[in-house]
């Protein structure tokens, strides 16, 4: 059964879940683990689900050194990892993002424990399967923009048709790695004109997606205007991304697939 048609369990589990915070250190909104709680209690509240059932902690990866017994959780103490998005670019090959791909590896390599991955950590996903991740020759997505769902992207997430997502990158992965048989199971979930694999899923082993469902029109404003202020984008790139950040969004719908997969345990 899709986990978009389980029902809810009688007694939601404890799910203990580890952010992976891949990014430049910051404390606004509380850091990723901040973005990612706020997201997956609306998720739950919107669900039924109690809030006091979600176990939310953050690991500092970027600033992780060899030698460190606990710069990553231990997998036995955990239900879920999740990576988050980040500056980075996910192809370099710095020692901590060379420990995030060996580790992301170790949870993929088993089975209990279900990984969750958003922008730099879809692509950290796809790169520890084996695909390529590299810039896009068409430069940024920007804002809010929309994925055209597989037939499983659409069972995932409410029936749409269109899912509608907050995005800012410029990096992608190139190929899906189910084409080159990483996982003979791993489904595409969806795609747009700037890249074909905006989102991954294996049953209750991975999701993950290329967009930010974390974000909302603040915070993206905020970065857009950040991002120009220090040129990385240009004036057509900004005004574009502007005219559309107001649009409505399904990050809220991305949060409720995230905890079905979580719980989902249905053959």
């Amino acid at each position: 059964m899709s986990p978009s048609l389980s029902p809810l369990p009688i007694t939601t589990p404890l799910i203990r879940i580890a952010v992976l915070e891949a990014d430049i250190k910051f404390t606004k909104y509380g850091g990723y683990r901040g973005l990612y709680t706020s997201l997956l209690q609306a998720a739950a509240d919107s669900l039924g689900w109690p809030r006091d059932r979600l176990e939310i902690s953050a690991w500092d990866v970027v600033n992780w050194k060899e030698g460190q017994l606990r710069g990553y959780p231990d997998l036995g103490e955990v239900d879920a990892v999740l990576i988050s998005g980040s500056a980075y670019s996910a192809y370099e090959n710095d020692a901590w993002m060379l420990r995030l791909v060996e580790f992301t590896k170790e949870v993929l390599a088993q089975k209990r424990v279900r990984l969750i991955g958003v922008c730099f950590g879809h692509q950290i996903v796809g790169r520890a399967l084996g695909a390529p991740v590299a810039r896009s020759e068409k430069g940024f997505e920007l804002s809010v923009v929309e994925l055209n769902l597989t037939a499983r992207g659409k069972e995932l997430f409410d029936g749409k048709e269109i899912l509608r997502v907050m995005s800012m990158h410029r990096d992608i992965v190139v190929d899906n790695p189910a084409a080159a048989g990483a996982l003979h199971d791993l489904e595409p979930l969806g795609s747009t004109s700037h890249s074909e694999n905006q989102a991954m899923y294996q049953t209750r082993r991975l999701i993950t997606i290329q967009g930010h469902p974390e974000f909302d029109e603040g915070i993206m404003t905020e970065l857009l205007k950040k991002r120009r202020a220090l040129n990385i984008i240009s004036e057509q790139e900004f005004e574009n991304a502007m005219a559309r950040v107001g649009n409505a969004q399904d990050g809220l719908v991305v949060g409720k697939a995230f905890l079905r997969f979580l719980v989902d345990d249905e053959d």
